[in-house]
Order: C-alpha cells, then structure tokens, then sequence
C-alpha cells in the first residue's frame, strides 16, 4: 500500500510540474517543432532583450505582483473577518448566495456590466481601478472559500477560549489564528494566483514575440 502510495505521489507531482517544464523549455527554445519532444536549439536572446531592453515586461510584470500581494492579502483578511460576522448572522445563506453573483458571470461580461461606473468614478485605466476590479472578484471567492472554517467546533473553540479568560483578542490571535492557518494559505494562494494569471499570460505572449 505504501508503494502505491508513493508511486500515485510522483504520479501526481509529475503531472503537477510539466506546464512548468514546459514554460522552462519554451522560454529557451529556438527551434521547437511537431513532433518533437525536445527543443531542437537553445538560446537566451529573448531572455536577455526582456531583462535589458525598455519594453515594459520587468516593470509589468513587477507592478502585477506588487497589486497581486496586495489583492490576496486583502482578501484573504478582510474575507477572513468578513466571514466570521456573515457566519452569525440569521441571514447567512442569503449573505452566501450574493457572494456566488461577481463569480457567477464570465469575467469579459462582468467587465462590461461594471465598466461604465468605472468610467464615471475615473477608475479605468487607473492603478486603483485595476485593484478595485479584482478585488471585486478576490474577496467575494475569499469569504466563500473561508466560510467553511467557521463551523461548531471553532464556535465551541470560541466559547473555552472565553470561558477560560481569555480577552477576544486574545481569541482571536492566539486559538483562532494558528487553527485557521492552512486554510488562510489557501486562499491567499489562491487569490494571489488568481490575480497574476492574466498578466503572466500577457507578460508570456509580449516575450514570445520578442527577437
């Protein structure tokens, strides 16, 4: 049993890490043609133009990390506390079921529907835009992600802790925080990978054109 185990482990790892083998292979590929499995030639031309010319990938691609980190920490801590209140109240199905609404649409329709109160708040085109746009969609996936975590035990969790004297900021950081952990790095994972998609994927296609 454990042999299959290990064996349906590297399985999965194998599965897990070809998109960025191949990411690494293309990124050195000069010629790569079907059917071939590997590159024909290498070289770092396109990687040193992308590093060393003034064509904006480095700046993008550091600005789209920046608003990443930003988007998923946000997220993942006001969804966090957002969360907790939306789990007490007598509303909390209904509550839930609006947060479905930003995730519900494709992204391109939803864009649409809000991009004319973009344009009258000044938003479009703006950093601030760009951050409130996403974090359109990253928090309400957030809140249902960590709606989860707040369940019978962490209520009777909630109630020792007081119980015992501790202050509800004490609750909080020290019983609530360490319990919550795996799945607050899941989300911020989430969120983060979430919001770097796009502009990876551009960041990609603009370094695939470069000579």
């Amino acid at each position: 049993m454990n042999k299959k185990k290990k064996y349906f482990t590297g399985f999965a790892i194998t599965l897990f890490m070809l998109p960025f083998v191949y990411l690494l292979l293309a990124g050195f590929a000069d010629v790569w043609n079907f059917p071939q499995v590997i590159p024909h030639s290498y070289n770092v031309e396109r990687w040193k133009n992308a590093l060393t010319e003034n064509n904006g990938i480095v700046h993008g691609f550091v600005l789209s990390l920046v608003i990443a980190l930003f988007v998923a920490l946000f997220s993942t801590g006001f969804g966090f506390m957002i969360s907790s209140t939306i789990a007490q109240n007598k509303r909390r199905n209904l509550l839930l079921f609006a947060c479905y609404f930003p995730l519900a649409l494709s992204p391109v329709i939803y864009a649409l529907l809000v991009n004319y109160y973009f344009i009258l708040m000044g938003l479009t085109g703006t950093l601030a835009g760009v951050i409130f746009c996403q974090l359109m969609i990253a928090l309400p996936f957030a809140i249902l992600l960590l709606n989860s975590f707040w369940n019978h035990e962490i209520k009777s969790l909630q109630e020792v802790s007081s119980a015992l004297g501790a202050s509800a900021t004490q609750t909080f950081f020290k019983v609530l925080m360490p319990v919550a952990k795996p799945q607050l790095l899941v989300c911020f994972f989430q969120t983060f990978g979430s919001s770097m998609g796009l502009p990876l994927l551009l960041a990609w296609e603009k370094y695939r054109h470069l000579r």
